[in-house]
């Protein structure tokens, strides 16, 4: 459960950063979360922050999390919703996002090019 807070502050900065750099032309369909376990991760949202499941796809481990003071609520919220992906693994060597084409051996590369 240790990787629980640093998901909560990740998705609080990158929340932070999207609605500072809104612009009108700029929609987003919703924000993802990676979690080895979603569903620990979707109870703590909805305990921390009083939100509600408002989807799921078992067959890829995702859960649909949106504000509202009801699961009906949350459900007519037309603002995007969390997303919590299934990850399987929390032993990443590289926390930063990257293609998945790009091998390890081009990444220490392009670390190099200072």
């Amino acid at each position: 459960m240790h990787g629980i807070p640093r998901i909560a502050l990740s998705a609080g900065v990158a929340l932070l950063v999207l609605a500072s750099a809104a612009h009108e032309q700029v929609t987003m369909n919703s924000l993802r979360v990676a979690a080895v376990d979603t569903v620990a991760v979707a109870k703590f949202y909805q305990a921390a922050f009083g939100m509600h499941q408002v989807n799921r796809i078992d067959l890829l481990g995702e859960i649909f999390l949106n504000f509202g003071t009801t699961v009906d609520a949350a459900k007519a919220n037309r603002n995007p919703p969390l997303v919590l992906m299934h990850r399987d693994s929390d032993a990443l060597k590289d926390w930063v996002c990257r293609p998945r084409a790009a091998s390890p051996k081009n990444r220490d590369r392009t670390a190099r090019r200072d």
